[in-house]
């Protein structure tokens, strides 16, 4: 489970690092968790506490938990050469690796979400809920995302094929902000443990983060041509799922313009990101075109390279507790 090992060994990595320690050491912080219903986070603190396991154990027992619930997902989705694939696309594209060590209970609940989804479209509905359910109970995010499970999937195949036009409807609502209009609405039904944001300054991203994240449509384009070309089912049994959600949620952060707390709704998008890069290696591959798979590779990189080394910044600037402990 070498996925667990950088996150459970973090220190001091981006906002919440100290918060969360500060929840592992103070029980009147931890008993807020049981008010708002995330009773898994809840329980998990006050048995680290209650058998003196130190407040750093957090990290790992979570960081472990994230990383079975990442595998299962990508297993499910493929193995062999294509679980590389889907690790490399999910490590060097999505971020959510790093964004999961500032984040833990919302990314519990979203890789919780994921699998969930896979198993209501095997038809495993028990299962999908118990997930879905343990998902509540780890961070109330996840609560307006029931839709998408109560979705057959004889509808997502056939929503799949309507690909370029949910892709163009969905990003012209994102830039002209509509979702924004119902963020209240929401908030007030479904999420009211989170209506104190709508109380705060709503401020947009900057537009150098948004240009930062345009850069991968160029490999939407591509990946749009050769999947409506392509008639051969490439990507297996979930292709229909995959591609719808990548369809509806691939430019979701053009809505960070109008407010950056939209980011929190992203999470449960964002591992979709992988969809253009898995297919169009996939497919390369298929055609032995290995410049292409190289480019590929080469473009996901760039980016990624550039946060880790060039401007470290936020969850992207990683110590850890070793290296802390020999300064």
């Amino acid at each position: 489970m070498w996925l667990a090992f950088l996150p459970s060994l973090q220190f001091g990595v981006g906002t919440d690092y100290f918060s969360y320690i500060s929840i592992v050491e103070n029980p009147e912080e931890l008993s807020k968790y049981s008010y708002k219903g995330e009773y898994f986070f809840y329980y998990l603190v006050y048995f680290l506490t209650s058998i003196g396991f130190p407040s750093q154990s957090l990290f790992f027992f979570t960081s472990l938990l994230m990383s079975v619930l990442i595998v299962n997902f990508f297993r499910k989705l493929g193995g062999g050469k294509d679980l590389a694939v889907l690790i490399f696309t999910f490590l060097f594209i999505t971020g959510m690796y790093h964004n999961q060590l500032n984040g833990i209970r919302t990314y519990i609940s979203v890789y919780l979400f994921v699998n969930a989804l896979l198993y209501r479209f095997e038809g495993r509905n028990k299962i999908s809920v118990s997930l879905y359910l343990m998902g509540v109970l780890w961070h109330q995010t996840i609560i307006p995302f029931a839709i998408f499970l109560l979705i057959p999937a004889s509808l997502y195949k056939s929503l799949s094929e309507k690909m370029l036009p949910l892709y163009i409807i969905s990003t012209s609502l994102f830039i002209l902000g509509v979702p924004f209009y119902f963020i209240e609405f929401i908030v007030s039904v479904f999420l009211p443990f989170y209506s104190h944001y709508l109380e705060m300054e709503m401020s947009g991203a900057s537009l150098l983060n948004i240009l930062s994240k345009m850069y991968y449509m160029p490999v939407h384009f591509v990946f749009i041509y050769i999947y409506l070309r392509n008639k051969v089912n490439i990507l297996g049994k979930y292709e229909s799922v995959l591609v719808f959600f990548w369809s509806i949620s691939a430019n979701f952060y053009f809505l960070f313009l109008y407010w950056d707390n939209f980011f929190r709704g992203y999470h449960y998008f964002a591992i979709f990101s992988i969809v253009p890069f898995y297919y169009l290696i996939k497919y390369f591959f298929g055609k032995r075109r290995k410049a292409e798979v190289l480019i590929l590779a080469l473009y996901a990189l760039t980016p990624y390279v550039f946060k880790v080394i060039v401007v470290p910044v936020g969850e992207y600037s990683y110590m850890s507790i070793i290296h802390q402990a020999i300064q």
